[in-house]
């Protein structure tokens, strides 16, 4: 198994505002020899939300928006992303393109603020919130193979 409880219940606190929870959790994975798959958890979870928010009917203004939004809403802490960098991880989900200017941490630090921002605009009851985490282990389990290929070449 790819995905542990612990991945998955890290995100669901982390998107349920239980931020004291999700560090413990993400703190016990950082000690296991599944640590990166979190990384993989994230991004499928990035990734769904913003197909979920944007579908397939994008528009580049629209991701802009969403952006200026976000940085609004979280204030000073929004000042801490490059909003070209943002626009670009959001955009790459459409695109594959990947996006440049960051480390993979600062890229991961941006993905959890945007998708904290799309959760919370879409209001999720917990059913809906376990729905949606249920979608992101499948997402995740799926893209491990490719993942741990893309890493055995690097």
């Amino acid at each position: 198994m790819f995905i542990t409880d612990d991945h998955v219940n890290a995100l669901r606190a982390m998107l349920s505002g239980e931020m004291d929870e999700a560090e413990e959790l993400i703190e016990i994975i950082g000690h296991s020899d599944y640590s990166w798959h979190f990384n993989v958890v994230i991004a499928s979870a990035f990734a769904l939300a913003v197909y979920r928010r944007f579908g397939q009917g994008y528009s580049v203004p629209d991701v802009i928006r969403f952006i200026a939004d976000e940085r609004t809403r979280q204030g000073d802490s929004g000042d801490d992303f490059d909003p070209r960098v943002a626009e670009q991880l959001v955009l790459s989900v459409f695109t594959s393109e990947p996006a440049h200017g960051l480390d993979d941490e600062a890229k991961a630090d941006i993905q959890i603020a945007l998708l904290l921002g799309m959760i919370e605009d879409e209001n999720l009851d917990d059913a809906e919130l376990d729905l949606f985490i249920d979608d992101v282990r499948k997402t995740a389990e799926a893209a491990m193979p490719e993942v741990e290929q893309l890493l055995r070449r690097d």
